[in-house]
């Protein structure tokens, strides 16, 4: 199984997610997914975005890593240039009345009431958000 990159990408105080609905189940993750042969895992982050929200990445800056289920995770924060969210690369291809790939930007106070996945990533995220030396 292939490593996984991933942004936190955070503006406003809000957190831009991928809303998905996939065989009936409703939930979110951070826009990412498999890091290709030959890239690094910040340039695979990099890549996912905009392939998934049509956002440029102005900077990057490694978050955590964690193993998941037998795959490595990377997460990034990312800063992004302001524009409007498109889905492209292999999701709108996926895209279906059951396969659903929604970019939205999530209120930072709303996030713990929402299903995201993994589960990890937000644990993570939340203790690096809380410490003074984020």
């Amino acid at each position: 199984m292939k490593d996984r990159a991933a942004a936190i990408i955070i503006q406003d105080n809000s957190l831009l997610l991928i809303h998905r609905f996939k065989s009936g189940r409703e939930y979110y993750v951070f826009p990412g997914g498999h890091i290709e042969d030959g890239e690094t895992a910040e340039q695979a982050c990099i890549r996912e975005v905009k392939e998934e929200t049509g956002l440029d990445s102005l900077s990057t800056r490694h978050a955590f890593n964690f193993d998941n289920e037998g795959r490595r995770e990377h997460y990034f924060f990312v800063q992004v240039k302001p524009d409007r969210l498109v889905l492209g690369g292999p999701e709108s291809a996926y895209q279906s009345p059951q396969n659903v790939f929604l970019p939205e930007w999530i209120p930072l106070s709303d996030v713990n009431k929402l299903e995201i996945l993994p589960r990890p990533a937000l644990t993570l995220l939340q203790t690096r958000l809380d410490s003074p030396d984020r």
